[in-house]
């Protein structure tokens, strides 16, 4: 049962835009009345010294929702998925390696598994949702390699239509692909 005191916590993160291009940041030419509004709300925070970890998108997202620089999670370009066990594909020699030797849950197995900001809501009693663009692993990748990220898993796969997570932490996901006409995931779906 959801604690009724507990305040909701929303992020809204953007691609490339400039701090100052709020009303609410100063920007007197911006039209923006409901960002407005929820950034001078009661509750509300503004990061106005907040940097990215790196200049493309993937690196950014990974720290921000690890916590971590690009050197410490592992993606330090765009293409490179953010560590995850559950994507990670073992061959059967392998799996057959861990099963004989019964490694003890937590031990070096398996690649790192990050946690992410959703994971540490969630663990806190937290529903967890994203709507958007998430750009955690490859929109490019291969759709054998499992990633829900994948354009072609989503042209291809009508079960895509039906997912919604876990993801990442997030307990339900909607996710937003690529960027104008080429507009793949749940919004695309929607569009239609």
């Amino acid at each position: 049962m959801p604690d009724p005191h507990r305040l909701n916590v929303v992020l809204i993160v953007t691609d490339q835009q400039r701090y100052d291009s709020l009303g609410c940041t100063g920007n007197r030419f911006a039209l923006t009345p409901n960002l407005d509004a929820l950034a001078n709300s009661e509750h509300a925070c503004v990061f106005d010294r907040h940097f990215t970890a790196a200049p493309v998108c993937m690196p950014s997202r990974a720290s921000l929702m690890t916590g971590c620089y690009p050197a410490a999670h592992g993606v330090w370009t765009n293409g490179i998925p953010l560590p995850r066990a559950e994507y990670t594909q073992l061959g059967e020699g392998v799996q057959a390696q861990v099963q004989k030797r019964k490694d003890p849950p937590g031990s070096r197995t398996l690649p790192s598994h990050h946690v992410t900001l959703p994971d540490a809501f969630a663990a806190a009693g937290y529903a967890t949702a994203s709507v958007g663009k998430l750009h955690l692993t490859p929109t490019q990748s291969h759709p054998d390699l499992g990633y829900e990220e994948c354009n072609r898993r989503w042209e291809h796969d009508p079960a895509m239509n039906d997912w919604h997570g876990p993801y990442f932490g997030f307990q339900h996901v909607d996710l937003s692909l690529n960027h104008g006409v080429n507009i793949h995931g749940h919004y695309e779906h929607w569009l239609r």
